[in-house]
């Protein structure tokens, strides 16, 4: 599918301020729901939102990874509802307004954020399934160095990753927090 389609419709959920659906890579069969906070020729950046209609964190992806897009469907309105129920409501948070413009990379822009923040971020690698926790220590052009933990804060070493390998960055999420406290309670 055509990057500059993609764009488009993504501009148009952005504008819209619905929830959205995206599908990524492969897999046509399960979705990250959010609502669209930025988009760039080359990526997206999304406050996600879990079928339960909990907010969580953000989401920043390549556009190439991107198959479909949904929005308006009774799955997505039905989780706003939940989300709605539980008072957990959206507002456009992470650039507070001041969004990049369609040739900057919101890739770059979180990786440099985390890097400064130290927060525990998920990178989502090209494989799908793959994934590693960690806190980004190095930002170079091409590559991020990630000081791993695991699911449970224990240390579990040092990656460098290829950014063309990367297809998410999640941070600011449950998933994310839940790491932090147990590296916390362990004094790191």
């Amino acid at each position: 599918m055509s990057t500059k389609f993609i764009y488009k419709a993504l501009m148009e959920c952005q504008n819209e301020k619905h929830l959205t659906a995206l599908y990524l890579g492969d897999d046509f069969e399960s979705y990250n729901a959010g609502y669209i906070e930025a988009v760039t020729e080359n990526d997206v950046l999304f406050r996600a939102r879990r079928q339960d209609g909990i907010l969580e964190g953000w989401i920043a992806v390549p556009i190439e990874a991107i198959n479909k897009i949904e929005m308006g469907t009774s799955d997505l309105k039905a989780v706003e509802v939940y989300g709605q129920s539980l008072n957990e409501i959206y507002e456009e948070t992470f650039f507070k307004g001041d969004t990049p413009k369609r040739k900057h990379s919101i890739m770059e822009i979180v990786s440099d954020y985390l890097l400064h923040s130290g927060e525990v971020t998920t990178i989502e690698l090209l494989c799908g399934e793959e994934y590693l926790n960690g806190i980004v220590v190095e930002d170079d052009l091409f590559g991020l160095k990630l000081e791993v933990y695991t699911d449970e804060g224990s240390s579990d070493g040092v990656a460098w990753i290829k950014k063309e390998d990367i297809t998410g960055i999640r941070f600011g999420g449950k998933s994310e927090k839940i790491i932090k406290n147990f590296m916390t309670s362990e004094g790191k």
